[in-house]
């Protein structure tokens, strides 16, 4: 299992396909689960990537981002700069960061097309998910 976070945010993601340039990444993890897949794939692995997993039980993504907005202190046009200021100051693991930022602030559109020709097709929509999540 490796990350959407493999490919290169810099170029276009209206539609991004496996062939998607990668590298560029936001942090640690985008360049750990990159080397994690390389090694993967060398060894004919099947490599999945998806972004932005959240739902119940997530403690990063959306925990994170929900406080800034409840606080008012994240305001999308300014969010990249602050992320950017707080990775600069944090000692760990920052309260906000450039990835957070990308996860929230730009759509991506993950191509399924290849999957789906080989039998892949997903069981829930994210409606569904959001139901699951409301109960």
């Amino acid at each position: 299992m490796s990350s959407a976070s493999v490919y290169d945010p810099r170029p276009g993601r209206a539609l991004v396909t496996e062939d998607h340039p990668r590298g560029g990444h936001l942090n640690a993890y985008g360049r750990t689960k990159a080397a994690g897949e390389a090694l993967a794939l060398a060894a004919g692995a099947v490599v999945l990537r998806p972004r932005a997993v959240y739902g119940p039980g997530d403690t990063q993504l959306l925990p994170r981002l929900l406080s800034r907005v409840r606080a008012g202190t994240l305001l999308l046009p300014l969010a990249h700069t602050a992320a950017r200021i707080a990775e600069a100051l944090a000692a760990g693991d920052p309260a906000l960061s450039r990835y957070a930022v990308d996860q929230l602030a730009h759509p991506v559109v993950l191509d399924l097309a290849r999957a789906r020709s080989q039998g892949g097709i997903p069981r829930r929509t994210l409606a569904d998910y959001l139901k699951l999540r409301d109960q």
